[in-house]
């Protein structure tokens, strides 16, 4: 155990040691203190002084807008008489589809070819029936040429749209069934039926 120390002498608060001792500083040293074995650094060069700012110049009003001149030129055209519409065409251009000159001149052909068995053709033999049923009246006569004939129209007008041989074939029953009516009409009819007298 060492001995304890003594104090040999009071040195009062703010005395140096020595002579030759170097005081203490008043603080603790800091960020900005350099020892004095170090050469500070120069400091940085001043910031480049900056042009001092130029007032705007004086507001000026801007010019008068120039008046704006629009030019409108119009062509007093009287538009062209209207073309008066053609009452019949309509009708024409109706009817033109159901036509058909081709197949009705083809199923004509047919209809009027002697058949070989009997040596006539399909439309005079169904006019001639037609016509010997006016012995049973002349209302029964007109209504089985009449009848045979909306029957082969309704069949035609269905047929439009269907192959070329339907079509044809369809032609053909129309061209006998028009035909036949031929077979229920007599001249004498007209006066029968306005005076009832029979010939």
């Amino acid at each position: 155990m060492s001995e304890p120390i003594a104090p040999t002498r009071i040195i009062p608060a703010g005395q140096p040691l020595s002579p030759t001792a170097v005081p203490l500083p008043p603080a603790p040293p800091g960020a900005t203190d350099i020892p004095p074995w170090r050469t500070p650094s120069p400091p940085p060069p001043p910031p480049p002084t900056q042009p001092p700012p130029t007032a705007p110049p004086p507001w000026t009003p801007p010019p008068p807008a120039a008046p704006v001149e629009v030019h409108l030129v119009v062509d007093l055209v009287p538009p062209p008489p209207e073309e008066p519409e053609d009452q019949g065409r309509w009708w024409w251009g109706w009817l033109w589809p159901y036509v058909r000159p081709v197949h009705t001149a083809v199923g004509g052909l047919l209809a009027l070819l002697p058949m070989p068995w009997t040596g006539y053709s399909a439309a005079t033999t169904w006019a001639y029936t037609v016509h010997k049923s006016r012995a049973f009246g002349i209302p029964v006569a007109y209504g089985l040429g009449l009848g045979a004939l909306a029957m082969a129209l309704g069949a035609d007008h269905r047929a439009q749209r269907e192959g070329t041989v339907r079509q044809l074939f369809t032609r053909t029953v129309t061209v006998i069934a028009f035909i036949g009516v031929t077979g229920a009409v007599d001249f004498f009819d007209p006066v029968t039926a306005l005076t009832g007298v029979r010939p």
